[in-house]
């Protein structure tokens, strides 16, 4: 797919997507500097070399700076304006002049600012500048699509979109829209529903700066919407941001592992990534399993990155398997492994030794698989445990003589018969034995 196709794509999806989930804005009473929350400026090649030294000083608060065009490229001064800008702790946000007359141009434009803002941090909206004479014959429709086209791919960058334009321009040709507004009409007041930013006067006097720069106030605080580091909400998810820059693919954050998608947006639920490694990431707070984790009535085991993990594992509370055939569920019933049959109890502990199963005796080795066609020992007996595993308790055959009648026994073949080692018996439990020889011996005639 080429990228014009890619955009256009991308595009009307995501404009039908707009339609659904954003709504216009409220209209209050008229502006004036009253309320305002800081006051800025916004700047371009055009200002020449600032003094950003002598611009914070004389109070100015943010700085939109004009990133360029599709016309004029980069605009020169913008990498010098942004640095220095923030290195005298001015906020800066950024604008790009349109000369976009349909949807899929904004795309382009969208994609060439985020990809010019890339070595930058922004803390103040990206602005969509909106008012070349190749915009005044087009309808609010198609005013609209190019300005929501723009925002939307800015937005899913990880920006925070807005638009510019002077009053007579919103009025006529963008009327209601979702997204913030910065108006410009030169004065005391602005007769106008409510913005985020007014450009009062274009012929401002400001300490740093040759020349007339515009003056801007700013009324909408961003200071929860544009955050440098950790989790934001947006449109009833979470992104994850460092250093101004919304972050995708895994994050660590407070020791705790987070995954999130090419838009930016919290993973929760389970996840397979190119690899075919599972995960699952809380549906509550997003955190990726780690050990052994309680999921829809099964146990699951995850290892240190996350990673879902299948076969034998002991982590410190007996051998338990998890079971590919169970989507890695632990076992708490019989399974099969590499040709062998093992039994895990209700705890997921696997069974070695002697154990009953629904009152049917059998017995499992140290590794825990079942015995099959052998002869074992348990609890002092013998048992043949057969093709199926259960055991069958083999009775000693009493000694006769050469007419076939019982023998009478001497102690250490009583004990051999019955599976006793007389020198581990204390001398209560010796007398009591040997007094039992005498009782058996006392019946062979």
């Amino acid at each position: 797919m080429s990228f014009k196709s890619m955009i256009r794509k991308f595009t009307a999806v995501m404009l039908a997507l707009a339609v659904l989930t954003l709504t216009p804005g409220v209209n209050s009473n008229a502006i004036t500097s009253s309320g305002n929350i800081a006051k800025g400026i916004d700047v371009s090649k055009y200002q020449g070399a600032i003094d950003w030294g002598a611009v914070a000083r004389s109070g100015v608060k943010f700085a939109f700076i004009r990133v360029g065009s599709t016309y004029s490229g980069l605009d020169p001064t913008f990498d010098y304006n942004m640095r220095s800008a923030q290195a005298n702790g001015i906020k800066t946000g950024v604008y790009i002049y349109s000369y976009a007359t349909n949807a899929e141009q904004a795309a382009m434009e969208a994609v060439l600012v985020t990809q010019w803002l890339a070595a930058y941090q922004v803390q103040m909206p990206v602005v969509f500048d909106i008012e070349d004479k190749c915009h005044k014959d087009l309808s609010v429709a198609e005013i609209n699509n190019i300005i929501n086209s723009f925002c939307i791919i800015v937005d899913a960058a990880g920006y925070y979109p807005m638009v510019y334009s002077y009053k007579n321009f919103f009025q006529s040709k963008i009327g209601a829209t979702p997204w913030d507004k910065w108006l410009a009409q030169f004065g005391d007041s602005l007769d106008y529903s409510s913005c985020s930013f007014w450009q009062y006067s274009s012929k401002g006097s400001v300490s740093g700066i040759n020349g007339n720069v515009d003056l801007d106030y700013q009324y909408k605080d961003y200071s929860k919407l544009i955050i440098k580091d950790g989790f934001l909400d947006h449109n009833g998810s979470k992104r994850y941001y460092k250093d101004y820059k919304m972050q995708i693919g895994w994050v660590i954050h407070e020791n705790s592992k987070y995954l999130f998608d090419p838009y930016g947006y919290m993973v929760k639920g389970w996840h397979a990534d190119a690899d075919g490694k599972m995960y699952y990431l809380s549906t509550s707070d997003g955190k990726a399993a780690i050990g052994a984790t309680q999921i829809d009535n099964f146990t699951f085991y995850f290892d240190p990155s996350g990673a879902m993990q299948y076969g034998f594992i002991d982590y410190g509370k007996g051998m338990k398997y998890f079971d590919p055939l169970m989507n890695g569920a632990m076992s708490t019933t019989w399974f099969a492994y590499n040709g062998q049959m093992f039994y895990a109890l209700s705890d997921g502990t696997v069974a070695t030794g002697y154990q009953e199963i629904d009152g049917v005796p059998y017995y499992f080795e140290p590794d825990g698989s079942m015995a099959i066609g052998k002869e074992v020992t348990a609890n002092k007996k013998q048992y043949m445990a057969g093709a199926d595993g259960v055991l069958v308790e083999i009775i000693p055959e009493v000694p006769t003589d050469a007419s076939g009648a019982p023998k009478k026994l001497d102690a250490e073949t009583m004990a051999a018969m019955n599976g006793i080692d007389l020198s581990t018996l204390n001398p209560d439990q010796l007398a009591a034995f040997m007094t039992a020889v005498d009782n058996y011996n006392a019946l062979i005639p």
